[in-house]
């Protein structure tokens, strides 16, 4: 049996705080029985999940091992410290034991640790194109120094006998820069995991829409993701403002949180909006499956992505979707058939919004399922699943 020990500061069953959490979750709920993976994260409960022990977990599809070497900050919102930065000093702390044929990061930094370490074979996934630190919307710490960054990665990457990108641009990218290693690196899309997220018929939709007091007429804007600087949160809001023009009683709801939320809770409250924004903070899993089977569309505003697995996940709910032109959109979304893909402005937001409001039969429920059909994680994984055995 092949063994794979996750390194990354993240709890599977907590509240998922992160596309990168909900990949990870994935990985541990889907591995084949032939692969053990363990994770290496942090608890956001020390009673049930306590630092420095390891402990079996259960994920309904698969068990696996947790070992806590730190604590979670349920809100989101960054400490003085930096979360990784703590995690690795966890690391060091704790020591826990990586019994592994295979060590995996989903952040470069960790692997300095393991720099010298040639027991284990090593495998990472970039979730971002890091050309991104140029990007002055970016919001990761290392924008302010990005030089450092690149200085390390180039130490680093050559460690590393595989790496996944959920970026094509990033493929390419490190394939440039990186030329004499070019075959580490190879494309991975995000997936939707249909047992959680998928269309209800009528009936329960309506039946779900009066368990939170929300009428047939009233229509609902759904946004997931932390409420950070990347999401760009206040630009959805003001471009709902002008939808409410439209729809006066129409609602848009939140689900996340993070460092904007106290700037967003103070607009909302000087704009008068609070009836019709909602700040939902993290839920789980499965609450956010159930607000999305109620929803009429969902939103990202997004400055830059990955490949968002929120925008799947909203259309395995059979929901359209409006997404700035970021990441792998491009990918699922077909303007006029799910959704609609706009640029960075609340005025093309607003009327892309406007649009699926007024038109919903135009975005087929079927057509909406079916563009994410090839991107289940049975699918998607199997490759990484094999690159597991390979390694």
């Amino acid at each position: 049996m092949k063994k794979v020990v996750i390194l990354y500061p993240a709890d599977p069953l907590g509240a998922v705080a992160s596309g990168i959490d909900t990949f990870i979750r994935g990985i541990l709920r889907w591995a084949p029985s032939d692969i053990s993976i363990s994770l290496i994260g942090v608890t956001d409960d020390v009673n049930n999940r306590p630092v420095g022990k390891w402990i079996k977990c259960d994920l309904g599809r698969s068990k696996f091992d947790f070992f806590a070497v730190g604590s979670l900050n349920k809100e989101g919102k960054r400490g003085k410290v930096p979360l990784l930065l703590k995690y690795m000093f966890g690391l060091l702390f704790y020591r826990p034991s990586l019994a592994a044929d295979i060590v995996e990061f989903h952040r470069i930094e960790p692997s300095v640790i393991f720099y010298f370490c040639s027991k284990f074979k090593k495998n990472a996934f970039f979730h971002q194109d890091m050309q991104v630190l140029h990007n002055t919307k970016s919001d990761i710490l290392w924008s302010r120094l990005p030089f450092l960054y690149f200085w390390l990665q180039d130490i680093l990457i050559h460690r590393l006998d595989n790496i996944y990108c959920v970026r094509k641009e990033a493929v390419v990218s490190l394939k440039d820069r990186y030329r004499c290693i070019s075959n580490r690196f190879q494309f991975t899309p995000t997936w939707v995991d249909s047992e959680i997220f998928y269309p209800v018929d009528k009936l329960l939709k309506h039946q779900r829409r009066r368990s939170l007091s929300i009428t047939k007429d009233e229509k609902i804007i759904i946004s997931v993701g932390r409420l950070d600087t990347q999401k760009q949160p206040l630009l959805l809001v003001q471009s709902f403002k002008r939808v409410l023009i439209h729809h006066p009683s129409a609602k848009l709801l939140f689900i996340g949180d993070g460092e904007l939320r106290g700037e967003l809770t103070q607009y909302i409250e000087q704009e008068d909006l609070s009836d019709s924004v909602v700040l939902k903070g993290i839920m789980s899993e499965k609450e956010v499956a159930f607000i999305l089977s109620i929803a009429n569309v969902f939103c990202l505003s997004s400055a830059y992505e990955g490949m968002p697995m929120s925008v799947l996940e909203a259309l395995g709910s059979g929901v359209p979707v409006v997404t700035t032109n970021v990441g792998e959109v491009k990918l699922v979304i077909k303007n006029g058939v799910n959704g609609e893909i706009v640029s960075q402005n609340e005025e093309d937001i607003a009327l892309s919004l406007i649009s699926i409001l007024d038109n919903p039969s135009q975005y087929s429920n079927e057509a909406i399922v079916k563009s994410v059909k090839k991107y289940q994680p049975s699918k998607v994984l199997e490759p990484i699943f094999e690159k597991y055995r390979q390694l």
